[in-house]
């Protein structure tokens, strides 16, 4: 379904078969948070037809969303033009901050390559 179409099909069904997808509990854990967001979205939300500027920004989360897993990493929410993407939980990995950083790499570098403005 709709969960599975930004979070890993592996992860949600290890989610699902070990219990932590329904279990209320905190743990300690070594994660590491990005946020990303378009720059400049609100001048460009003036400019750009509603449509067109809808089509963008599921472009935009298609395709980021594809490098965080690439590198590991679980979205956890959009908000607005946002990403927050989480590395570390719910299942430990290792190099959380290296895997966050090479991704946040490849993303800037996508968007440098196919710009949204």
């Amino acid at each position: 379904g709709s969960f599975t179409r930004y979070v890993p099909r592996d992860v949600v069904r290890d989610l699902m078969q070990s219990g932590e997808l329904c279990r209320l509990a905190m743990s300690e854990r070594r994660c590491t948070i990005m946020f990303t967001d378009i720059a400049g979205f609100t001048t460009m939300c003036e400019r750009v037809p509603t449509a067109d500027l809808s089509q963008l920004v599921h472009a935009y989360f298609e395709c980021m969303t594809r490098h965080v897993g690439r590198h590991g990493g679980i979205v956890d929410k959009f908000v607005g033009d946002a990403i927050m993407a989480v590395w570390g939980a719910p299942f430990r990995s290792g190099n959380p901050e290296v895997r966050a950083t090479l991704c946040a790499m490849r993303m800037a570098r996508e968007t440098k390559v196919a710009p949204l403005a």
